[in-house]
């Protein structure tokens, strides 16, 4: 799993402006096989960027809001 809120400091040293910090991220999609999006996404331009990068891709989209849904669907069944 990569988590790019974590690549700041334990593997990406200095300081980069969200573009530049984007250029490096966007690639990354290339070795993945889903993007999970957190709630609030659609607030981010960095996320809009990477889904329609992951569109490219033909990456599956995950939302944590369908997986919190599915969650709950489950315990409704007990």
């Amino acid at each position: 799993m990569i988590n790019p809120a974590e690549l700041q400091g334990s593997v990406m040293h200095g300081e980069f402006k969200h573009g530049e910090y984007m250029d490096i991220c966007i690639p990354l999609l290339s070795l993945s096989n889903c993007i999970y999006l957190l709630n609030g996404w659609q607030e981010s331009e960095g996320a809009k960027r990477e889904i329609r990068q992951a569109r490219v891709f033909g990456l599956s989209i995950v939302t944590q809001r369908a997986e919190e849904e599915k969650g709950r669907a489950i315990w409704e069944q007990f």
